[in-house]
């Protein structure tokens, strides 16, 4: 039995517009391509169909990317930051790269020809196999549940999506995308029959093609992000540049589809370095990455969105302000990021919290995840969750301990992260309506 009940108009009249991702009411606004801050490729062939212009072909950036992963699992245990630049020295030396830099949660290297390859290494607490008070945690997120592309993302079309993408590739531990499956079940079953057709919630594997197909006719409210993040520093300038790991695989036939996103500094190759714990084994994989401009130009936000990025360094300081402004221009009102890296834990147990409280504590599946009260309380709107998780601390679920929702321990070799909201006043008000008068609350424990 969910408590409380409410009235359906309620709830379509309390719904802000976010982007976990989320979709909300209001208009909606066609995407346009924001200007990259970041410079593009010294030489800027015209892509050809069917062909990668003289790029190193498919297997040979995957032979390079494994061999960076190898030589990177090979080093003897000494600190993150050492491990990193002996790794960066090694990817030039091998002759694979021509240059490679350092820089927060990862490294940037250069392949023949001036491709730019992105090396994420922003899990440091499951790249080392001493002990730690992550230890536990890692335990908990080693089971991994592969997800299909909901067929909702072709599907019909909707005014108002709430979209989780969720990293399903990386098999060593770092996401759970069941979790991901909860929250979205939870926005659907509130949505109930008479907001079926208007309103949608999906877990989404983090794929370049599923971000262009929820574009194409799911505006979005509400968009949250949980994949790989790191700061790239590109060319001789090092200009910082925000990535995300997707999911979707290098070969010769994505580096085709992708060329022109690659070309123009959108859409990088990747992977990701782990030294394995214990008694596990590594899953190599290597990916393309992608930049908040590749998701600007190509999902559509309603005005007011709000963007909930649960991956590593969305809020450093050396990407925020662009990575805002990137996203303000196509219509996000708010986003919200971790300054370093942040515990994955912790960062599931904020997407429960904010649904949970966005939808009225009425989800026994996401008792699980994060604590509830008793009575159960009503829908908030987004501003007041917000504020909310700047001063109730983990009392439960995935993670228990005395700290806000906004603060993550220090994960050497990085200092504290703090998960930061910033926005537009411009539309910042779109989030802030709606108003509880009209809800109709039926409180009580239980069942």
């Amino acid at each position: 039995m969910r408590m409380p009940s409410f009235a359906t108009a309620g709830l379509a009249a309390s719904l802000p517009m976010l982007t976990f991702v989320s979709g909300c009411s209001g208009g909606t606004t066609v995407v346009t391509p924001h200007a990259l801050r970041s410079s593009p490729p010294a030489t800027t062939p015209t892509a050809t169909p069917g062909s990668t212009n003289g790029m190193p072909s498919a297997a040979q950036i995957v032979a390079a990317l494994n061999d960076t992963q190898n030589y990177y699992a090979s080093l003897p245990t000494t600190t993150p930051t050492d491990e990193l630049n002996a790794t960066a020295a090694h990817m030039v030396s091998s002759g694979n790269f021509t240059a490679a830099v350092v820089g927060p949660g990862g490294i940037t290297g250069t392949l023949p020809g001036g491709l730019q390859a992105a090396i994420f290494a922003d899990r440091p607490e499951e790249q080392d196999p001493a002990p730690s008070s992550s230890a536990s945690e890692r335990a908990k997120r080693s089971t991994v549940t592969r997800m299909q592309s909901p067929a909702g993302i072709s599907g019909a079309s909707t005014s108002h999506e709430i979209a989780y993408f969720i990293n399903t590739t990386d098999e060593n531990g770092a996401f759970t995308p069941s979790r991901q499956v909860d929250l979205a079940n939870a926005w659907q079953t509130a949505f109930g029959p008479a907001l079926e057709n208007t309103y949608e919630a999906d877990a989404i594997p983090v794929t370049l093609a599923n971000i262009v197909a929820l574009g194409a006719n799911h505006p979005v409210d509400f968009l949250s992000l949980a994949t790989h993040g790191y700061v790239a520093l590109l060319g001789a300038a090092r200009t910082p540049q925000y990535l995300n790991l997707s999911d979707t695989p290098i070969n010769t036939n994505t580096l085709v589809q992708y060329l022109p996103q690659i070309l123009a500094g959108t859409v990088f190759t990747s992977t990701v370095v782990i030294r394995p714990d214990s008694g596990s084994k590594y899953k190599p994989f290597a990916a393309l990455a992608f930049t908040p401009q590749f998701v600007a130009q190509n999902v559509k936000f309603n005005p007011g969105a709000y963007f909930d990025n649960q991956s590593c360094f969305g809020q450093n300081t050396m990407i925020a302000d662009d990575v805002l402004a990137t996203y303000a221009a196509v219509g996000v009102a708010r986003y919200s990021g971790w300054t370093f890296e942040a515990d994955g834990n912790a960062s599931d147990q904020n997407e429960a919290f904010m649904a949970d409280r966005l939808i009225g504590e009425t989800s026994p599946a996401l008792a699980a995840y994060v604590a509830q009260r008793d009575p159960l309380q009503r829908p908030f709107d987004l501003a007041d969750v917000l504020s909310a998780m700047g001063t109730e601390t983990r009392t439960g679920g995935l993670v228990t301990n005395s700290n806000p929702y906004t603060y993550s321990p220090p994960i050497i070799p990085w200092p504290e992260a703090f998960f930061v909201t910033t926005g537009t006043a411009a539309i910042t008000d779109a989030i802030a309506i709606p108003s509880v008068a009209t809800m109709t609350v039926t409180e009580g424990t239980p069942a």
